[in-house]
């Protein structure tokens, strides 16, 4: 097994394994209603976003996980918007009739935005950016291999490249059980929770290791 850091010369057919894999693996929230082909196109500009990255799982060919995290989400997001808007946008026109596509957008789009739920380390003044995990998920015969660990920490290692210290986040539903098992397994302490669309999220924090 592999880790491999993705980029715009990397195979589309690993931005299309791990669109899959979100959508059979990540069974909340609003990316997966979009369909596979958006998730494919979103992970594949977001591997060419600065300071933010997207890393697999590879077993033989094939990719059997993933992580994507920024090293500061809103930077991410000005950036994603910026060089994919238009074939992005296009993808979303193309599920604006399914059922409660059309409403969640809004939240989604003011997401990077909105407060999120941290404990103070009372040492230090608040971070500036904030740092986040943004999704990770392992294929059904990729899971108990330690690849979900492997893969936080190849994201570890991208933020330390970034430069960045202090804390990361990560939210999750708060009625997912495998999830929160699997942050608070890996590091992560629970912080507070907030609303995002019709799901409650339980907010992680966890400090960038040095090394």
């Amino acid at each position: 097994m592999n880790i491999v850091k993705l980029d715009g010369n990397s195979p589309i057919g690993y931005f299309q394994a791990i669109a899959r894999i979100h959508s059979e693996e990540i069974h909340f929230g609003f990316l997966p209603l979009l369909g596979e082909d958006f998730l494919a196109q979103l992970y594949f500009h977001m591997s060419q976003v600065s300071s933010s990255g997207v890393w697999i799982a590879e077993e033989n060919g094939k990719a059997i996980g993933f992580v994507t995290g920024t090293a500061d989400i809103r930077k991410c997001y000005r950036e994603l918007f910026r060089i994919a808007w238009f074939s992005l946008s296009i993808s979303v026109f193309r599920s604006l009739f399914k059922k409660d596509v059309l409403k969640k957008i809004p939240v989604i789009l003011t997401y990077p935005f909105q407060g999120h739920s941290e404990e103070s380390t009372g040492t230090e003044a608040p971070q500036q950016n904030h740092p986040e995990l943004l999704s990770i998920a392992i294929s059904a015969n990729g899971k108990g291999k330690g690849i979900g660990k492997a893969l936080v920490l190849a994201l570890e290692q991208g933020l330390r490249d970034w430069g960045e210290k202090g804390l990361y986040f990560v939210s999750t539903n708060i009625e997912d059980p495998n999830s929160n098992a699997f942050y608070q397994h890996v590091g992560f302490r629970p912080g507070g929770n907030h609303k995002h669309n019709d799901l409650i999220l339980q907010d992680y924090q966890k400090e960038i290791p040095l090394a």
